[in-house]
């Protein structure tokens, strides 16, 4: 491995990457004063995010009113005269692609020099674990007690950094590495990290299933327990050496898109009288594979979708023009049977500007590895190929909180695996999907059948389960419009019913344990995990069109555990519009809907008030950073009125998730029992 990383070092583009690297994006101290630098960085660079430090008392110590970091990530801070160590730093990521990252400076740097703090996912979950899990407890309220945080923070430092070392050693990290004060050259697109940020891409810390943080790498997803000041631990595998190529690759496929959407619309694409691509740049033919384009590779395909129909959206709207790209690798699989490539599941993240607004999107797809195919101008021989599958089929895991305001009712947290199914016409059978019977861990042990119904352009769970095609499926009233199979829920938000399982309900749409051979809760070998594989079998009336399986990204998410996770709160207006005593019970032409944001939660990225017929109006998008929108119904309608004794309002919170899962938050008031 360490010999492919050498070789790398050979190429220009990957000069950063070898070695400790320098800080370039921090400015050196001047004799007269003392800096604090560091970089922001989740293997891309944290640009433009806003930087807040505190000292021991809570107060700023830095001159400058305002800290933003650079393109590369970097931030820089003059001290005011007489300011000591510990310094508390979080950095805000302005486009919520992620939660706030902290780090702690625990020396006080002498004038004319610097200390270093960078603020990572690692910085950040090394500071949580240091404190029962609240990253952001310190620069909160700053511990009175200085000489023990810093001995905690060099325990559990020192801990982690052992916990990792097969993935130092194999990347050439330096042997003095310390993922709070080494210097990291944050990648951009085009322009490699160093060793210090290679880290952050094949290093992935994630909750356990059942609480607490764990560490794993992009092609070991199971999860190892991460270390803090009294624990340590266990050991994380060394990457596979095309992991270490992949992560230097990302910054270079980052820039083809970059180049691609530089070009204006007009230029990007030709149209024919229909809209549909029919000739697109020299200088985006090369984001994704043609067939033997490098050699012997397939035409790009995700989920049935050609490259000009899956990057439709992007590479025909006008708002994707000069947008900004990274790409984080969510997990690589190695050579089997089935796969004659190593593969990779890629997250491509973009910044457009929409009505100027800077505004954030991502797709997930598939990338695969063609040795011998890279060249002086493409140094590296990965390439974009979808995942080559032919239906539009999609697995993910759901975290639910469902929070009920009359006080007669239970609030709960959920969990369960979401399925979608597009039910359109594909090629190569050019023929309808009607039914899909869909296996794999955590279902029932015959699977869930989901039909097709002349009201829905997706398919739905159905009554039976049954190893062959019913001869006919009799849909539930409760499931009309359901996707998730949900497995398991608490009693309540707070307290001690937050660790308590609450019975399932009997609907379809729900596990029955033991009996069906499904997850409810209280079989965690039938916990469905990162990396679980599951059945979709395929039929057009009693014909089976096709077999296809798909991969879980993301591990599920104990219900009990969800209470711990970061949620966002709701807000004084959204408060007043569901009080069945209040001043909007009447019918309403409009609903202003607030939220308060956790730092430590993701961004709000939809918003869907739901009434007592059912129907779900889906907000009109909103800015990134935004805490409120106003909601009108759609199709000039008005909200139902509602009061204590008759109707139901609801405001749905869609949480921004960039893995390809689910959060999502219900606030209810319904009269009913």
């Amino acid at each position: 491995m360490r010999s492919k990383l050498l070789a790398l070092c050979s190429i220009p583009l990957f000069l950063n990457a070898c070695g400790g690297g320098s800080d370039t994006s921090a400015t050196p101290a001047a004799s007269s004063v003392a800096t604090l630098i560091g970089t922001a960085a989740t293997g891309a660079a944290l640009d433009n995010a806003v930087v807040a430090i505190r000292n021991s008392e809570g107060k700023p110590p830095c001159l400058e009113s305002t800290i933003v970091t650079s393109t590369l990530g970097g931030y820089s801070c003059t001290l005011k005269s007489g300011e000591t160590a510990p310094f508390f730093v979080k950095v805000t990521d302005p486009l919520g692609n992620t939660p706030a990252l902290v780090s702690i400076i625990t020396e006080t740097p002498a004038l004319g020099e610097s200390k270093t703090g960078n603020a990572t996912p690692l910085t950040t979950a090394i500071i949580a674990q240091i404190n029962g899990g609240n990253a952001y407890a310190s620069f909160d309220s700053p511990p009175v007690d200085t000489a023990a945080l810093k001995t905690a923070l060099a325990t559990a430092t020192t801990n982690v950094v052992a916990q990792i070392k097969l993935v130092l050693d194999a990347i050439s990290a330096p042997a003095s590495y310390d993922p709070f004060k080494t210097a990291i050259q944050a990648a951009t697109a085009g322009q490699a990290g160093n060793t210090a940020d290679l880290i952050l891409d094949i290093v992935k810390v994630t909750a356990t299933p059942t609480g607490g943080l764990a560490l794993s790498t992009v092609s070991a997803p199971t999860p190892v327990p991460m270390a803090s000041d009294k624990t340590t631990g266990g050991t994380v595998v060394a990457p596979q050496a095309s992991d270490l190529e992949l992560a230097q690759a990302a910054p270079v496929i980052a820039a083809a898109f970059q180049q691609c959407f530089a070009l204006q619309k007009s230029d990007r694409v030709t149209l024919d009288g229909n809209n549909a691509i029919v000739e697109i740049a020299q200088a985006c033919d090369g984001i994704a594979t043609k067939l033997n384009s490098p050699l012997d590779a397939p035409a790009f395909k995700h989920n049935g979708y050609l490259r000009d129909q899956w990057f439709y959206g992007l590479l025909t709207s006008n708002d994707m023009t000069n947008a900004a790209f990274k790409v984080e690798i969510m997990a690589t699989y190695a050579i089997d049977t089935n796969n004659p490539r190593e593969r990779a599941v890629l997250n491509l993240m973009y910044t457009q500007i929409v009505t100027g607004q800077k505004t954030p999107g991502n797709r997930i797809t598939e990338a695969q590895k063609f040795p011998g195919s890279s060249t002086a101008s493409r140094p590296h021989s990965w390439w974009l190929t979808g995942n080559q599958k032919d239906y539009d089929l999609n697995i993910s895991t759901l975290a639910r909180r469902e929070e009920k305001l009359n006080p007669n009712q239970r609030s709960d947290y959920r969990n369960g695996v979401r399925t979608w199914v597009e039910a359109r016409d594909f090629a190569p059978q050019n023929a309808p999907v009607t039914d899909v019977r869909v296996t794999g861990p955590g279902l029932p042990t015959l699977g869930l059948w989901y039909h097709r119904t002349n009201y829905a352009s997706g398919l739905i769970i159905v009554k039976e389960r049954s190893a062959t095609l019913p001869s006919a499926f009799t849909i539930e009233p409760d499931c009309t419009s359901c996707f998730t199979f949900q497995m398991s829920r608490t009693a309540g938000l707070s307290g001690t019913d937050a660790t308590i399982y609450r019975s399932n309900s009997p609907y379809v749409n729900w596990a029955k344990g033991e009996a069906e051979g499904s997850y409810n809760g209280t079989n965690e070998a039938r916990r469905p995990k990162k990396g679980d594989v599951y059945t979709f079998d395929i039929y057009g009336g009693t014909t089976r069109l096709a077999t296809e399986t798909r991969v879980l990204l993301t591990n599920l998410v104990d219900a009990t555990v969800m209470a711990t996770l970061p949620w966002n709160g709701i807000g004084d207006a959204t408060k007043e519009a569901l009080n069945p005593s209040g001043s909007l019970t009447a019918e309403q032409s409009s609903l202003l809907v607030d939220w308060t944001q956790n730092p430590a939660a993701e961004r709000i990225r939809g918003v869907n008030i739901t009434q007592i017929n059912g129907s779900t109006d889906n907000v009109a998008p909103f800015a990134s950073d935004a805490s409120s929108v106003l909601a009108s119904p759609t199709g000039g309608s008005k909200f139902t009125a509602f009061s204590t004794t008759s109707g139901r309002r609801e405001v749905g919170f869609n949480y921004r998730i960039l893995d390809g899962s689910s959060k999502f938050a219900a606030y209810t008031y319904d009269s009913g029992n």
